[in-house]
């Protein structure tokens, strides 16, 4: 990728560099974004190319439109599935990857973050929101469990008990509280103002050693590679598959 306003499109991933940071844009605001099989291997191929480039530093993610981040799987690709895909499921894969990049990840939250929208947030280093986002993870009222992330990583940023609000209880968090929990590091009061927040932060993280951030990544995602919790998450997510299958 060239550092001058590389623009591409895959999967309704919208995608371009700019000053050493790769911009991504889900980009089906119709569905409110939600990902796709195509839309998670463009992620995951975007993320490789973006470690392959020393140029690139930092990745951004966001959703288009003003009213939703990611609303998570296509619903239509969630009745296709069965439980022995649950095992191999693509949006964990890509999630991990994301969080293992070693770019910095920051996610622009510009609207709802639901299930594995939140759970793609979730996967970034860093968490910016416009002041109307909303996160929740409708999943255990589908009979699904938040696998793709969620029962792993989400507990480890706010905490068990507010994991278990939101996972157990259904709570639906606005940016104050999702501040409050840690899951957020700063809240933009409008749309063109995230825009300017992701700015501040992506400057401060390119003012910054690339190999200590490199470094310093390794270190802090050390509790997360080879996580039991993950791993249980997709086992029980596979049962509960199989057994609306029965």
């Amino acid at each position: 990728m060239s550092d001058s306003a590389a623009k591409g499109r895959a999967g309704a991933i919208e995608s371009r560099v700019e000053a050493g940071v790769l911009h991504l844009t889900l980009n089906r605001p119709e569905r409110s974004n939600a990902y796709t099989q195509p839309m998670l291997q463009a992620l995951e191929s975007e993320v490789e190319r973006a470690d392959a480039d020393s140029q690139i530093r930092c990745i951004v993610i966001t959703g288009a439109g003003e009213r939703a981040f990611c609303a998570g799987a296509d619903r239509d690709e969630l009745q296709e599935r069965d439980w022995m895909s649950v095992l191999k499921l693509t949006s964990a894969r890509v999630f991990r990857r994301i969080r293992g990049a070693q770019c910095v990840t920051v996610a622009a939250v510009n609207g709802a973050a639901v299930g594995g929208g939140m759970e793609l947030a979730a996967a970034c280093d860093i968490r910016l929101a416009v002041a109307d986002a909303r996160f929740w993870l409708p999943e255990p009222e589908l009979g699904l469990l938040p696998a793709a992330g969620g029962i792993d990583w989400i507990p480890k940023l706010v905490g068990p008990a507010r994991a278990r609000e939101l996972i157990l209880g259904g709570a639906r968090w606005d940016t104050q509280t999702a501040v409050a929990a840690g899951f957020l590091s700063e809240v933009a009061p409008t749309l063109e103002a995230l825009l300017g927040t992701v700015a501040k932060w992506t400057g401060q993280i390119l003012r910054r050693d690339p190999e200590a951030i490199h470094l310093a990544k390794k270190a802090l995602d050390l509790d997360s590679s080879g996580s039991v919790e993950a791993e249980f998450a997709l086992l029980a997510q596979a049962l509960l598959e199989q057994s609306r299958e029965s």
